[in-house]
């Protein structure tokens, strides 16, 4: 039985967005969307957690 290739990369979550606004700049220019996405940071969850709570 033959067993396949595979390639796992680990990177950071800030990587990943700045990456994908990147490669997807002209389609959003295109479309008239703003790129420019605000995603709170994860001191700003544990915050709304603890708030929660």
């Amino acid at each position: 039985m033959s067993r396949g290739n595979a390639l796992l990369q680990i990177i950071t979550f800030e990587k990943l967005i700045v990456g994908a606004k990147k490669r997807n700049e002209v389609f959003f220019r295109k479309l008239g969307i703003d790129g420019d996405i605000e995603l709170p940071s994860s001191d700003d969850t544990e915050k709304d957690g603890e708030q929660a709570a």
